[in-house]
């Protein structure tokens, strides 16, 4: 160990990537280095160059410690990359599963839906809103903690709680179950959830529980929304039927962007809410 990090420290034909540590070596390294952007940067490369390349492109396959290590690296930054972990979960394949690779004659056994790997991969899913994705990995996973609260999130970022007149008796238990979960995780999912029902009853209690809570930009913008919803600007243009709701949402909407101007960027995105001044 001491030999390798000295090696690291000091030669720069390793130091500067010239020359690959083998997967022992980088094992070593982890364990050595503590500052989390160099560890991002050593589990990238560590990641890059070992990646198997074989003839087929669903031959390749990464190391699975030093994808997991990238992956848990850019999570802890608030950001993601549903492509590192993708080759390493397998929907239809049970937990901790291995899969066996014929590459060019070369047999070699490649660990498949590790648990901390389909966690973080889940995790990503749901960082990035890749709703059918983050449902279908969830799936793999056992439905306890620590991954219930996940598991609820994915089904629904994916409309579970949408045509529930299509569902049976057990799914629309476990539907009202996971939305249970989701809105008692905080009062923003709560909010969020409410919304994502569209009936009045469910926008009356997101309005109730934004009353409540801190006021900043967000959750303005999300009074604003059911300000629009309820006076059904959403998609109208400006006219003497609505003129003062329709005034009166630009002046909340210019109001926010004023305090977050990210929040531009956010309605034009909605721009089905109301018509964008320029």
């Amino acid at each position: 160990g001491d030999e390798v990090w000295e090696r690291y420290l000091h030669d720069a034909d390793y130091r500067e990537g010239r020359k690959a540590f083998s997967r022992y070596e980088y094992w070593h390294l982890f364990q050595r280095v503590k500052d989390p952007k160099e560890l991002e940067a050593l589990y990238r490369r560590a990641y890059e160059e070992t990646m198997v390349k074989g003839k087929n492109a669903w031959n390749n396959y990464p190391w699975a410690l030093a994808a997991n290590g990238f992956a848990v690296s850019l999570l802890k930054r608030d950001t993601f990359d549903t492509s590192i972990l993708a080759p390493l979960v397998w929907e239809h394949r049970p937990l901790n599963d291995v899969m066996t690779i014929d590459d060019d004659g070369l047999k070699m056994e490649y660990p498949i839906n590790q648990e901390a790997v389909v966690a973080n991969q889940l995790a990503m899913c749901l960082r990035a809103k890749e709703a059918n994705t983050a449902e279908h990995v969830s799936n793999i996973l056992p439905n306890e903690d620590p991954y219930r609260l996940m598991i609820a999130y994915a089904y629904c970022l994916n409309g579970i709680f949408f045509n529930r007149e299509l569902l049976n008796p057990a799914e629309l238990a476990m539907c009202k179950d996971m939305m249970r979960q989701v809105r008692e995780s905080s009062p923003l999912n709560n909010v969020v959830i409410c919304m994502a029902m569209e009936t009045e009853e469910y926008d009356k209690e997101a309005e109730e529980v934004l009353e409540k809570m801190p006021v900043t930009p967000l959750t303005k913008y999300l009074k604003l929304q059911l300000f629009v919803r309820k006076h059904k600007l959403s998609g109208a243009t400006r006219d003497e039927s609505n003129a003062a709701a329709y005034d009166e949402a630009q002046r909340q909407l210019k109001e926010i962007i004023e305090e977050d101007p990210k929040f531009r960027k956010i309605a034009k995105n909605d721009w089905w809410m109301i018509e964008m001044e320029n």
